[in-house]
């Protein structure tokens, strides 16, 4: 578990030929990481506590969005 309780997510849009179009900064903090960092979520059973995989950290990114 990280001390802050934050996992800042950088998340940058590309075009075709590669450039970044858009970026955007999500902080996972609060109920947020505590659910990412939760033991067996709805959306990922069997997951260990304080563990997270990258499909983990979408599902919680498009929560914070209201995806």
């Amino acid at each position: 578990m990280k001390p802050t309780k934050t996992i800042e997510v950088l998340i940058h849009l590309k075009d075709e030929q590669d450039e970044v179009i858009r970026s955007e900064q999500v902080a996972i903090s609060g109920t947020m990481y505590e659910l990412l960092m939760s033991e067996n979520p709805s959306f990922a059973p069997n997951k260990p506590q304080n563990e997270y995989r990258e499909v983990d950290i979408w599902y919680i990114v498009d929560l914070i969005r209201g995806n």
